[in-house]
């Protein structure tokens, strides 16, 4: 099972970093609060959620308390992207409206580079790292991801689009199911050259 820790109710908080008590009224993430405030994963819910399935996944977000409770989990696994991206994604979430300011995106691109750097120095694997190519991390992330859409979301169809000469990622998605079934010449632009994409899918 995978499960979303930002999504689970009551799970994850604000806490005023003065008092350590949560914030009960309607709040303004601008710099200002989330300056004096942390957003908390409440560990003693956490331990319910993990003892109901020992095979789980949770996608973490970014909680201030993350040290507290990384050693409840056998690996962790970051998943790196650059800030724009991250910025991106932020803005075209539909299950939360924080990070849709100016103001409040570069509070979490300097939010977003310290809790990477916070994962790495607790032993975080990197995703994108070359010292973890070739030992079956990606291989294990697709796997779950897989099964989570076919027996938890319902979707019977995947589809996936790989740069030509990508050929670590398509030896992936192949060992994880995934067959060719298309070619799109010419598709993209790098490095100032068109370049073909190969389109990949898997069906449950």
């Amino acid at each position: 099972m995978i499960y979303n820790i930002d999504e689970i109710e009551n799970l994850c908080y604000w806490q005023n970093n003065e008092t350590g008590k949560p914030v009960d009224t309607e709040v303004r993430l601008d710099k200002e609060f989330t300056d004096k405030h942390g957003w908390i994963c409440n560990e003693e819910t956490l331990n319910k959620l993990l003892d109901t399935d020992s095979d789980s996944v949770v996608v973490i977000g970014m909680p201030t308390n993350i040290e507290t409770f990384m050693n409840k989990f056998d690996k962790v696994i970051l998943l790196q992207c650059e800030p724009d991206i991250f910025i991106n994604r932020i803005i075209n979430r539909t299950n939360n409206n924080f990070g849709k300011e100016k103001t409040q995106q570069e509070t979490l691109k300097n939010s977003y580079k310290n809790f990477e750097d916070k994962l790495l120095q607790k032993g975080a694997i990197p995703i994108g790292n070359k010292e973890y190519w070739n030992k079956g991390v990606a291989t294990e992330v697709i796997k779950k991801i897989i099964d989570f859409a076919f027996n938890d979301l319902g979707i019977e169809y995947i589809g996936a689009e790989v740069e030509e000469g990508n050929f670590g990622i398509q030896k992936v998605i192949k060992k994880c199911g995934f067959i060719q079934d298309g070619l799109f010449k010419g598709a993209r632009i790098k490095d100032d050259r068109r370049i073909d994409v190969l389109h990949f899918s898997i069906l449950k």
